[in-house]
């Protein structure tokens, strides 16, 4: 039996963090024999919160940049006693049965609604206590997503327990009740689309503030993981040294907080009466640190950039390929800019070294197609869009100091070793007919007797598309080492004097066979199920229970789990052609021609933009040219067929899109705003 002297492993992180004596010159350092679980897409996440809350018997510790109180983790929340799942009624009765629940929360300044989730959860049980930071308006947030449970168990990534972070690998843009499903899957707030209407009134949280019958929603993609083992410790330190040194600046108002550790904490259910040793024999493979962005504005350290120092390590260390997926990417590969953080510059030295020893290497980034907030991108609520796409387009392909421009500079196709992509989705919203509605298309039906071309009229106005809005914060490097925690790439949240943050890296110790770059390749197990995970669903594989019978050119193999292996290798230019670029550019041809949606990769100019994207006056937000009659070369037969050839969500993301046009100065307010809050 492995144990864990949980007061020598305080200490231990407390000595770390003083000394710098950890990779990535980290607080904590490397855990052995953790046990993970991968939590990808909410669905996943919620239910294993429902596990983690409802086997909670002691304490828990609760991590967050938003928290919606009213969430319902378990959907249709109308069916099979679902509402008990309601996020505050659960915690509720875990304080009820005895359990502690101290949560620190972001004391926001944008309509998240902090200071209401404040009073809905501290007048629910005097057991349960909230801290909201920072104290005073800062330009930086506090962005830590974690959750643990009697010092056993956490959880760690990108989701935080909030509207809108719900959904599924299928990502539907509708949600209106049909045979299969009764009820709702998204009630109230969280059927949302930030880019139509940014979240408001958060305490009324059965309003849905867009149209439902028409507007699509955004689907939501991220990724978090769940650990059982000693690195928990680690969170643990992280929480109460934060818990402690915020109560603290609160003085008086916090001296009614009470003080972290509570000593039945340290007592009680994972500690003996007679011991004080942790039982950390999970059976675990993993070997797992926590790195973190801290600095005096939210704990008591000086400065602390280990998620920073990881993703160059990580980058650098790279020898086979690298995939990031982010919400972000804001970086710099000069000296002399006002991005300051240098993994953009990592990534262009790594490939211009497997350039210069002729490997095979390949890096795949994954991006949402917009930053995910609300305004028209020729409108002047849009700055805040227009200002992230600058950063994010002169960091990777606009420029002298950009990436692509850089590996240019060096002789490089930057294609040949990077490329970008994202998510899309398409739907229908078909909004059930009242009886009156329908018995008057009935007798128009009847009476004209051209029930095909009514059928296809209506149909044309149903399609809708909108793209998936990625959340997660993942790096994934050779099939051995993955990152995955709250840190965006940029400036905010990897400098660590700026944005709280934490993540975790993890390696798998226990090896199996695959494939990279043609050849038998021992993967780490754990790293390996999550790559695979996360591709088979952008590429729409996840149904495929035969990889044999796919016909692929090159496939040898037999077995079914081999074969799987051999048709994802990372390196094989022919599955990568096929399965990324291949469906990739396909899908992207069929949105660009059936809905017309930007960004779009032949849209150079503004006024382009104007004259390519549906009229906003005569078709809704999301639908297609044909809406209600309006001109189109498509009808509903057609769009359907075109629509029956997109394999997957993966798309193209646009390098070229406004690349004519000046994003960044549209209007005299975004020219005196400063760039550094979006860096």
């Amino acid at each position: 039996m492995i144990t864990l002297n949980i007061k020598n492993s305080r200490q231990e992180s407390i000595d770390a963090q003083k000394g710098n004596k950890n990779r990535f010159n980290s607080f904590a350092p490397i855990r052995s024999n953790t046990s993970v679980s991968w939590l990808i897409d909410g669905q996943d996440y919620f239910e294993a919160v429902i596990n983690g809350i409802s086997s909670a018997q002691s304490f828990m510790y609760i991590s967050s940049w938003w928290l919606t109180p009213k969430l319902y983790l378990r959907r249709p929340a109308n069916e099979d006693n679902n509402r008990q799942y309601q996020l505050d009624l659960l915690l509720k009765k875990k304080a009820r049965e005895g359990v502690d629940i101290f949560v620190i929360l972001y004391k926001d300044l944008h309509g998240m609604g902090s200071e209401y989730t404040f009073k809905i959860l501290t007048a629910l049980s005097p057991r349960i206590h909230v801290i909201r930071c920072p104290d005073v308006p800062l330009l930086w947030s506090y962005h830590e997503k974690y959750l643990i449970i009697d010092g056993k168990r956490s959880f760690v990534g990108g989701f935080d327990l909030s509207f809108a972070r719900y959904d599924t690998v299928d990502h539907v843009l509708s949600d209106y009740p049909s045979t299969n499903r009764p009820s709702e899957m998204f009630p109230g707030q969280d059927y949302n689309n930030p880019r139509v209407r940014d979240f408001q009134r958060v305490s009324h949280a059965g309003e849905t503030l867009v149209d439902r019958t028409v507007i699509p929603r955004m689907p939501w993609h991220d990724i978090s993981m769940f650990m059982e083992g000693g690195v928990t410790i680690d969170l643990i330190h992280q929480f109460e040294v934060r818990w402690n040194y915020l109560r603290n600046l609160k003085m008086l108002k916090g001296l009614k907080l009470p003080a972290l550790p509570l000593e039945r904490i340290v007592a009680v259910n994972h500690l003996s009466n007679n011991s004080n040793s942790i039982n950390n024999d999970f059976g675990g493979t993993n070997q797992v640190q926590v790195v973190r962005s801290a600095s005096n504005w939210n704990t008591d350290v000086s400065h602390e950039k280990s998620i920073y120092q990881a993703y160059l390590d990580l980058i650098a260390e790279a020898q086979h390929y690298i995939y990031i997926e982010n919400q972000y990417f804001i970086s710099s590969v000069d000296q002399d800019n006002m991005i300051l953080n240098k993994v953009g510059k990592a990534l262009v030295e790594r490939i211009k070294l497997a350039h210069l020893k002729g490997e095979n290497f390949r890096v795949i980034v994954v991006l949402p197609l917009l930053p995910g907030f609300q305004g028209d991108l020729t409108s002047f609520e849009s700055s805040a869009v227009r200002s992230i796409m600058h950063l994010q387009y002169i960091s990777i392909s606009r420029g002298e100091d950009s990436i692509n421009k850089r590996l240019e500079q060096a002789g490089i196709n930057p294609s040949d070793y990077i490329e970008w992509y994202s998510l899309r989705n398409y739907d229908k919203i078909i909004p059930p007919l009242k009886k009156s509605r329908l018995a008057h298309l009935s007798s128009m039906i009847f009476r004209h007797r051209h029930r095909h071309q009514l059928q296809q009229n209506r149909d044309i106005d149903y399609f809708v598309s909108e793209m998936i809005y990625i959340h997660s914060k993942v790096v994934i490097v050779d099939d051995k080492r993955a990152l995955i925690g709250s840190a965006n790439v940029n400036d905010r949240s990897l400098l660590g004097d700026r944005d709280a943050e934490v993540a975790v890296i993890v390696e798998d110790t226990e090896y199996v066979p695959s494939f990279m770059n043609g050849k038998k390749y021992e993967a780490g197990k754990s790293i390996l199920d999550l790559r695979l995970r996360i591709w088979k669903e952008h590429l729409g594989l996840l149904e495929v229970e035969d990889w044999e019978d796919l016909s692929l050119p090159g496939l040898e193999q037999d077995d079914s789990e081999m074969a799987e292996r051999q048709v994802m290798d990372p390196l094989s230019d022919i599955m990568y052609q096929i399965l990324w670029r291949n469906k990739a550019k396909r899908n992207t041809l069929i949105y660009r021609d059936v809905f017309h949606c930007v960004p779009d990769d032949t849209i150079f100019t503004y006024d382009q933009h104007t004259a390519f994207v549906p009229d906003s006056k005569r078709i809704p937000y999301g639908h297609a040219p044909g809406f209600n009659n309006t001109p189109s070369d498509n009808n509903a037969t057609t769009i359907q067929a075109k629509l029956d050839k997109i394999r997957g969500h993966l798309v193209q993301f646009p390098l070229d899109y406004l690349n004519q046009s000046d994003i960044i100065t549209r209007n005299v307010w975004e020219m005196v705003t400063p760039l550094v809050i979006f860096t």
